[in-house]
C-alpha cells in the first residue's frame, strides 16, 4: 500500500450546513472521543433537519466521531474487522432512521516523522504530537489489514483505504467526501 491509496474521510460540505439542527454529548464523550477507548457509556443526541431525514448516510463527520446511517453501518461491518470499532446507537427524533456513532477503538502510530512536513509538541504524557501538517506521509507498513483508521499523532482525523472509498462509492453512500492524503493539511 502507498500513500496514493489513502484518503481522509470527510464530511461533504455541499449543502450540508443545515442538515444537523442539534448535537449534544455528555462529558464522557467529550473527554474520550479521539482516544480510541470505548464510548458505550456515552450519551449522544442528534436531531436532523426535517428536510434531510432519511436522505443522508453520513450527517456528521470529519473532525468529530462519525455518525453513520444503519445502511452505512452494515457496509462498514462488512469491510472492517469488528474488534477495531464499535457502533453506539444514537438517540434521535423517532421519525429519523437509526443512526450510530462510529468509534474506532485504536489509533495507529504510523505518522512518518522523517518524511512529513509538520510542526509538533510534546503532550502531558511526554508523547510527540503533531500540531500542523503541510505534507503528510504515513508509514503504510504499519497499517495491516485496516480499511478505516486514525493516526495516533493526529487522532482527530479519519483515514481510509482505496478499497473503503470504492465500496462506499459503489453503494452510493451520501454525505461523505474523500480527499487524497496528498492534499491533507492541518494549520
Amino acid at each position: 500500500m502507498t500513500d496514493d491509496n489513502l484518503y481522509t474521510l470527510d464530511k461533504s460540505t455541499f449543502g450540508s450546513t443545515d442538515k444537523v439542527e442539534q448535537f449534544c454529548a455528555n462529558d464522557n464523550f467529550v473527554k474520550h472521543c479521539f482516544n480510541g477507548v470505548s464510548l458505550m457509556d456515552s450519551s449522544i443526541n442528534i436531531k436532523l433537519n426535517n428536510s434531510t431525514r432519511n436522505e443522508i448516510d453520513y450527517p456528521i463527520g470529519a473532525t468529530v466521531l462519525p455518525i453513520v446511517s444503519e445502511r452505512l453501518c452494515a457496509i462498514i461491518k462488512d469491510i472492517e474487522k469488528p474488534e477495531n470499532m464499535e457502533f453506539i446507537p444514537v438517540k434521535s427524533d423517532p421519525q429519523d432512521r437509526r443512526y450510530y456513532l462510529l468509534n474506532l477503538l485504536d489509533s495507529i502510530p504510523c505518522f512518518d516523522f522523517e518524511n512529513s512536513e509538520y510542526t509538533a509538541y510534546i503532550n502531558k504524557d511526554n508523547i510527540k504530537m503533531v500540531e500542523t501538517v503541510d505534507k503528510l506521509k504515513i508509514r503504510t507498513e504499519l497499517i495491516v489489514n485496516r480499511n478505516i483508521f486514525r493516526i495516533k499523532e493526529i487522532s482527530a482525523h479519519i483515514f481510509v483505504t482505496a478499497k473503503f472509498k470504492n465500496v462506499l462509492e459503489q453503494n452510493n453512500i451520501t454525505g461523505v467526501e474523500f480527499n487524497s492524503i496528498n492534499k491533507f493539511e492541518i494549520w
